[in-house]
């Protein structure tokens, strides 16, 4: 994989780049905009950490009557 914008992975990750830059910016990752080039290690680091998010179980909210 090579260099992506932040748009494009935002894409793959099925959110907006606005969610991503935030993300990015939480995880002390300095980026400009949605139209900034992320390099592949970076990329490899934020597929894997959000892969672990997701394999994470959700507790069921149960209706309440």
């Amino acid at each position: 994989m090579a260099r992506l914008r932040v748009y494009e992975l935002a894409k793959k990750l099925n959110m907006t780049p606005k969610e991503l830059l935030q993300e990015l910016e939480d995880l002390g990752l300095s980026v400009k905009s949605h139209m900034s080039y992320i390099d592949e290690e970076t990329v490899n680091l934020i597929l894997e950490l959000f892969e672990e998010k997701e394999e994470k179980p959700r507790k069921a909210h149960k209706p309440s009557k």
